[in-house]
C-alpha cells in the first residue's frame, strides 16, 4: 500500500464522501479490503438495510445519531452500545460509497507513521502535529474544557 502523509491524508478525508473506494485505491490512497472481507459484506448489508429502512438520512444526521450513540457507550460500555456504535458506522461507509476496513488500514499507516504526546487530563494520547511556523511542534490543547 502506497504511504500517505498526514497533508495526504486529512486532504483524502475532506474528499472521501465525493470519491468511491475503487478511485481512491486507484489514486494508491487506500489498499482493498481482503477478497471477500466479511467486514465488508456486513458493511454492504448494513447500508443497504439503512437505505431501505431510513431514506431520509442525511450525513449530519447519521453523524449526529452517532453520537448519541456514542454518549450511550460512553455511560454504558454495553456491548450492544459498541454494536450501535459499529453499525451507524458500516452504515455510514456505504451510503457514502467508501470501504471502511479500507480507510481504516490507510488510516493506521498514517498513525503508525505519527509521533504521539502524552496523557492529557482524561489519559487520551493524541499526536503531536507537524511544527508550525515558528519550528515548534503543536499540541492539542489537553486543557479540561468548562
Amino acid at each position: 500500500m502506497s504511504g500517505m502523509n498526514d497533508i495526504e491524508y486529512e486532504l483524502w478525508l475532506k474528499d472521501q464522501s465525493k470519491s468511491s473506494t475503487a478511485e481512491m485505491q486507484a489514486a494508491g490512497l487506500c489498499s482493498p479490503a481482503p477478497a471477500g472481507s466479511v467486514l465488508l459484506q456486513i458493511q454492504t448489508e448494513i447500508g443497504t438495510w439503512a437505505r431501505a429502512t431510513f431514506p431520509t438520512a442525511t450525513k449530519e444526521s447519521w453523524v449526529a445519531h452517532l453520537r448519541r450513540e456514542v454518549e450511550e457507550l460512553a455511560n454504558s460500555h454495553a456491548p450492544d452500545e459498541a454494536a450501535d456504535c459499529l453499525i451507524l458506522l458500516l452504515g455510514h461507509a456505504h451510503i457514502n460509497g467508501y470501504d471502511l476496513l479500507a480507510a481504516a488500514l490507510a488510516k493506521m499507516e498514517v498513525n503508525r507513521n505519527r509521533t504521539w504526546g502524552k496523557p492529557d487530563y482524561e489519559g487520551v494520547v493524541e499526536h503531536i502535529e507537524k511544527p508550525n511556523n515558528s519550528g515548534q511542534p503543536r499540541l492539542a490543547d489537553t486543557t479540561k474544557k468548562e
